[in-house]
């Protein structure tokens, strides 16, 4: 992955925990993230959206529910909030 390919990624990741952030009951499927969510974030691509949630989920900071890809609900793992401010404000992991 370049580095072009590394910052997209990292926008997506930031828009949705920046969306999460500011609306955090908010939850839904990776099509209607992409939709609702991140409609001002430059029209990212469902499989970039679908990935950052996937990272987002193993990283702890979203919650996933659901069997079935298309039908999966995304939500914040609210006791992750402040490593997610952390993240959005200053850049930083962990």
């Amino acid at each position: 992955m370049d580095s072009a390919d590394e910052d997209t990624d990292r926008g997506v990741r930031g828009a949705i925990l920046a969306y999460l952030l500011e609306h955090p009951a908010a939850g839904d499927t990776a099509a209607g993230i992409r939709l609702w969510w991140l409609r001002d974030a430059g029209g990212s691509r469902l499989p970039a959206v679908k990935e950052a949630l996937e990272e987002l989920v193993e990283q702890g900071w979203l919650l996933a529910r659901g069997m079935h890809e298309e039908d999966r609900v995304y939500s914040m793992n609210s006791v992750q909030r402040e490593a997610i401010e952390r993240y959005v404000t200053e850049g930083s992991v962990g």
